[in-house]
Formats: structure tokens, C-alpha cells, sequence
């Protein structure tokens, strides 16, 4: 069993990541997406966000997320979960530039008050956002890397203990160009609905071959498709899970907003345009 007081790298990743669900307004779930947790400091303290994409929010009643609980010695009581309603009653923000495809809320008193209606206290780990990768970091990545995100994708997931999943793909443009002039680069790596907010990691292995330290380098916010008549598309990663018939076909290809732009963003966060709902 791993030692949940003392966690590795990798198993951190478990708890920095909310499963997300996109319910209407009678309850019923039609979408799943993804988030993860960063602690901004600042000169007047430090901050700690949920953040995702716009378009996991847009378009649904309501967005609630899970967590896991907190024991009484401050460690995960792996597989018991609780859901809060984050779509109303938090102070979410988007970027301001709306071809980027962010938005965030802090996790403050308003959070807290959503805890104690919900009789709950949360286990979650926030990672600094000096693991994002700067544009220097960037610079120095190889070309073709490995990668790794972590997420719900299609709302898969281990429903027993309430983890996501940790997948793998490869950099298929370099992440310090700005691919199509954005902030962006691609992965190649099979990106499925639920995906959306999924943050892709970098990552070196210790000499004897566990996950010793990791580099955000930013969050999965669309895939391409080639299309029956074999025209290239892209879209937002979809949040249905419901199944459906389609005849377009994924090409593995993410496309990720780069970590600079998150840093950015959650640095002049209060000063970001107000979502004054999830629709």
C-alpha cells in the first residue's frame, strides 16, 4: 500500500487533479472534464487555484467537483468522496484574451464555506506554480519528449478509489514555439472527451527509476480530427461521455496551452474578466 503521509512525486498527482461533472438543471450529468490545483505566492501571500478550461464551465447548470476527505492525521482517506456544486457561489475568472482557452477560481473562503456545508474537509495537494515551466524552461526542452497527463478521459477513472488516470504521449511540435502563432504547442497522444483541463507534465526518473520531480508545461484544452472527407479540424476537447456515432476520426494530436500563459493569467487573476455564471 503506499504511504499516503509520505507520497511520491507521481502519487502526488493523484490529489492535485478534480474530477469535474457538467450536470443540468435537474441533476443529470451530460459532461465530464478535469482541473488541477496551483498555489500562486505572492508578495501578499500565497494563493491557491482550481484551474481548467473556459468551455468545461460554459454551457452547463451546474459543475461540481469531487474530492477526497481528510482523515484526522491530515492524510487521504483514499475511495471516500464528497461533491461540491463550483459552479455557483465561486469567483471564477477567464483570461482575458478569449482565444485562450483558461479560467480559474481561488480556493479561499469561499471555498471553505462550501466544505462546511457539505460537513467535509478535503484532502488535496496544490503544487507551487514554480513547477510551471518558464518560456526559458521551455527553450531548453528537447523537441520530441515524453510527457505525461493526468485526468478522466471519456469519465474513466478508479471508481473504487476515486483517482484519475495517469497516461503518456510525446511532444509532436516543440513547446517553446508558438505553434499557429498562440500559446500553444501539440502532443501526440490519444486525448478523449473528459480530457479537457488535463495538465501535461514533464518528468525525470530518479537512478533507480521512480518519478523523482516533474515540470508543468501547461493544460490540454483541444484534439484534432480529420474528417470523413479527410479535412483537418480542431476542436475543444469534448466534455460528453455520452456515446455517439461519428465519422470523424482523432488524429492523437492535443493540443496544450503553455504554462507561461497560466502563469500570466493567475498572476493578474483579479484583474481578469468575472464569469458571472457557468453558462
Amino acid at each position: 500500500m503506499p504511504n499516503w503521509n509520505n507520497p511520491t512525486v507521481t502519487e502526488q498527482l493523484l490529489f492535485t487533479t478534480v474530477r469535474l461533472e457538467r450536470r443540468k438543471a435537474d441533476g443529470t450529468v451530460f459532461g465530464a472534464g478535469t482541473a488541477f490545483l496551483l498555489a500562486n505566492p505572492s508578495p501578499t501571500g500565497t494563493e491557491v487555484f482550481l484551474v481548467t478550461n473556459r468551455h468545461v464551465l460554459q454551457g452547463a447548470n451546474h459543475v461540481v467537483g469531487y474530492f477526497t476527505r481528510r482523515t484526522a492525521t491530515n492524510s487521504p482517506d483514499v475511495g471516500n468522496v464528497f461533491w461540491v456544486d463550483l459552479s455557483h457561489g465561486m469567483e471564477w475568472r477567464t483570461h482575458p484574451d478569449p482565444t485562450i482557452d483558461l479560467c480559474a477560481t481561488p480556493m479561499g473562503r469561499r471555498f471553505e464555506s462550501l466544505l462546511r456545508s457539505a460537513n467535509a474537509s478535503a484532502y488535496y495537494i496544490a503544487p507551487s506554480t514554480s513547477m510551471l515551466a518558464s518560456a526559458k524552461d521551455l527553450e531548453d526542452l528537447d523537441p520530441f519528449m515524453e510527457v505525461m497527463f493526468v485526468g478522466y478521459p471519456n469519465g474513466i477513472f478508479d471508481t473504487h478509489n476515486h483517482v484519475p488516470l495517469l497516461r503518456q504521449g510525446v511532444t509532436a511540435s516543440h513547446p517553446a514555439l508558438t505553434f499557429g502563432g498562440k500559446p500553444e504547442f501539440l502532443i501526440d497522444a490519444a486525448v478523449f472527451p473528459g480530457s479537457s483541463g488535463s495538465p501535461v507534465l514533464s518528468y525525470a526518473r530518479s537512478i533507480d527509476g521512480p518519478v523523482a520531480d516533474f515540470r508543468i508545461l501547461g493544460i490540454l484544452r483541444a484534439v484534432r480530427y480529420s474528417t470523413e472527407k479527410g479535412d483537418l479540424t480542431m476542436v475543444e476537447v469534448p466534455t460528453a461521455m455520452a456515446p455517439a456515432v461519428t465519422y470523424d476520426r482523432p488524429l492523437n494530436l492535443g493540443t496544450v496551452i503553455k504554462s507561461p500563459a497560466i502563469q500570466a493569467f493567475l498572476d493578474a487573476f483579479h484583474t481578469a474578466p468575472i464569469m458571472s455564471s457557468a453558462t
